[in-house]
C-alpha cells in the first residue's frame, strides 16, 4: 500500500501474562463392536479467570502526546467448560473421531471442533 506515514501507529512493548484455573471431571467409556471399538469421552468443568482484561500503549508516530490506550476485551471471570470426544478405532488399526469442547459464560461463548484419523501399526 502507498500513502502518507502521517497517521502511522506506534506501540509500546508490551507483555501480556494471563492465567486461569480449571477444575473439572471426565468420564470415559469404551464400547467393544464387531469391527472394533467405538470410544466415548464427556468432560465438564468450571474455569476461574485470574487477570483481567489487556490493554496496548498506542501513538501516532507524527504526532507527539497524541497517544491513547487500547483495551483489550475482558474475558468472563468465571465459566462453564463441556466437552464431548467420539473415536472408532477398527480392527485394522484405523482411528477416526470428533470432539468438540465449548466455554461458556456471562458475554463469552467459545466453541471449537476436532477431526482427526489416524492409523496404528
Amino acid at each position: 500500500m502507498a500513502g502518507s506515514a502521517d497517521l502511522a501507529l506506534r506501540y509500546a512493548a508490551n507483555d501480556i501474562f494471563t492465567s486461569h484455573i480449571e477444575l473439572g471431571s471426565k468420564l470415559e467409556h469404551d464400547i467393544p463392536l464387531e469391527d472394533g471399538t467405538l470410544s466415548l469421552e464427556g468432560t465438564i468443568g468450571w474455569a476461574h479467570q485470574l487477570n483481567g482484561a489487556s490493554s496496548a500503549q498506542v501513538a501516532f508516530e507524527n504526532l507527539p502526546g497524541a497517544g491513547f490506550v487500547l483495551l483489550g476485551t475482558k474475558p468472563a471471570t468465571d465459566t462453564a467448560l463441556l466437552g464431548v470426544d467420539l473415536q472408532m478405532h477398527d480392527a485394522a488399526g484405523l482411528v477416526y473421531g470428533i470432539r468438540v469442547q465449548d466455554q461458556a459464560g456471562p458475554g463469552t461463548n467459545s466453541a471449537t471442533g476436532t477431526l482427526n484419523l489416524a492409523y496404528h501399526w
